[in-house]
């Protein structure tokens, strides 16, 4: 039988893009992740992490990604070019 390769993701929870590690609902970019990379052999792993310990951690190698960062968040990560989601603060 073949094993999921396991690809780690963290960030501090952010909901509804990343919530709560564990819990039936982990946030749409957690549910997102897993569905693109199971076809390929690969199970998603997610932790949380204070925000500037997920970018040095992912920075360094000890984990695979971070979730919902942006270009402003490391010059070192490698960034897809279609957003999977956009965050914007507004006042009325």
């Amino acid at each position: 039988m073949l094993h999921a390769r396991t690809i780690t993701v963290a960030a501090d929870p952010w909901c509804p893009f990343n919530c709560i590690p564990g819990s039936s609902r982990q946030g749409y970019m957690i549910d997102l992740l897993a569905k693109i990379l199971a076809p390929h052999g690969y199970a998603v792993k997610y932790i949380a992490l204070p925000w500037s310990r997920a970018i040095r951690s992912a920075e360094h190698g000890d984990i695979d990604g971070v979730v919902a960062a942006g270009e402003e968040d490391g010059a070192r990560l490698l960034l897809h070019k279609t957003p999977m989601g956009v965050s914007m603060q507004a006042f009325e």
